[in-house]
């Protein structure tokens, strides 16, 4: 094990002993391309749109644009897929969560309560030559600061709650009257209403109407780990040890098929070496 590596892992366990001393509640992303934003993918979409007609720093337009495309989509989605459905996804908040699991471009980010759940997605099907990264949040510090509410927002209607945050404006049914002020992002505890989620402990953030990206706007609640190219192989080594693959993950034919397919690559990167 590189020195490095170890420094790395080092990190993480006094960054997650502080936020324990803290009462702070820490999630973690994986990326596999250190250079990539950390941007919802309806934000990027509509980002990419702008820029192909050259017209990429008008941001009223990109604001009413994501609102437009995040409704449009929820409702095409829903008449489609609905069917298809569990019963206890058949509602705003379980449609959107089938959405974001099926790839469809919305405002959630995906976060794990699990480091090494991170670190897996950092490492899958990543470049060998690429740095990637693993980000730290601490959620309950975000919501402090975008909203001016302690703790992690729940989707669950609670009348007795004492909060000031009112979770459906970030819902794509949601009409925001003119002249309402431009969305924060916020953490949510969601229903985690598939296999997958579970077995990811899955949690999200929901972008606000900023197009920059959470660690510029949220700087202070968010840790950037660098996982250089040099330390493919440690990283590698150490999700070996802990006995985690894509079926941990993906506890489905999917996950299986990903397994192969990263067995495949791995003998293949072997062979490569022994020439």
């Amino acid at each position: 094990m590189k020195r490095e590596w170890q420094d790395i892992l080092d990190r993480v366990e006094l960054l997650y002993r502080e936020a324990k001393k803290q009462a702070t509640t820490l999630w973690f992303r994986g990326q596999r391309c250190a250079h990539w934003p950390v941007l919802s993918s309806l934000h990027r979409r509509i980002e990419d749109q702008f820029k192909a007609i050259g017209d990429p720093c008008n941001l009223a337009d990109k604001q009413e644009q994501l609102r437009e495309e995040y409704r449009s989509a929820f409702y095409l989605f829903t008449a489609d897929a609905v069917g298809m459905l569990e019963p206890e996804e058949r509602n705003d908040w379980g449609i959107l969560f089938a959405m974001q699991h099926h790839r469809v471009p919305t405002r959630l980010l995906d976060w794990t309560e699990s480091f090494a759940c991170a670190l897996f997605f950092a490492q899958f099907e990543r470049n060998e030559g690429e740095d990637a990264s693993v980000y730290l949040l601490k959620a309950d510090e975000l919501n402090r600061v975008s909203t001016g509410r302690e703790g992690l927002i729940s989707i669950i209607k609670d009348p007795a709650a004492k909060t000031n945050v009112r979770i459906a404006e970030w819902l794509p049914t949601y009409s925001w009257p003119v002249g309402h002020p431009p969305l924060k992002t916020v953490a949510i505890v969601p229903h985690r209403t598939n296999i997958r989620m579970v077995a990811q402990r899955a949690t999200f953030t929901i972008c606000g109407d900023s197009f920059s990206p959470l660690e510029e706007d949220y700087s202070s609640c968010i840790t950037k780990i660098n996982l250089p190219a040099s330390l493919y192989e440690d990283v590698e080594a150490f999700l070996e040890v802990l006995g985690v693959g894509p079926s941990t993950y993906f506890p489905d034919l999917e996950g299986v098929a990903m397994y192969f397919r990263g067995k495949h690559r791995s003998e293949l990167r072997y062979a490569r070496r022994m020439l």
